[in-house]
């Protein structure tokens, strides 16, 4: 019988981070629970290698750039059998950008799959995004939210269809 996994998309600016963050802090406790959290793929805390490997322009990215994807999956798969659980989690928010059809053929074959996403209204998104962008410096002060919202790239992220 094939361990199932779980995915956990969440697009950024939906409290992804913090739920990775939880994931991380209580592997004992969901090990107790017969869920596993790997180690395998982990960046930052997160699973962000298993989305990373398939991102358009990542695979010379230092983090990836000598990650198989077969071989990721195939490690994740042998750590899943190590740690005796049937069920496992990996989260992800950049697996929001990846097209489903280039993960099927690294994950049917060892695994049955169930997909969690998370979003949250674009406005709110919108605005929790702007904050970050101010704080982190990479607007200036004087950015009008109009002006923020003019961007036609970050539009597009917010099409959930």
């Amino acid at each position: 019988m094939k361990p199932e996994l779980i995915i956990h998309i969440g697009r950024p600016k939906v409290g992804s981070t913090a739920l990775q963050a939880f994931l991380n802090q209580n592997r004992a406790a969901l090990a107790q629970q017969g869920i596993c959290y790997p180690k395998t793929g982990l960046y930052h805390g997160a699973s962000h290698h298993f989305s990373l490997v398939f991102l358009p322009g990542l695979p010379d990215y230092p983090v990836v750039k000598d990650i198989l994807p077969d071989a990721l999956y195939a490690s994740l798969a042998e750590e899943i059998a190590a740690s005796g659980q049937s069920r496992a989690v990996i989260s992800s928010e950049n697996f929001w950008l990846v097209k489903p059809a280039k993960l099927k053929p690294f994950l049917s074959e060892r695994f049955d799959v169930k997909i969690v996403a998370y979003l949250r209204r674009q406005d709110e998104v919108m605005v929790s995004s702007f904050i970050q962008e101010i704080r982190g410096g990479m607007l200036s002060l004087d950015t009008s939210m109009d002006d923020y919202l003019a961007d036609q790239g970050r539009l597009k992220l917010l099409d959930y269809d």
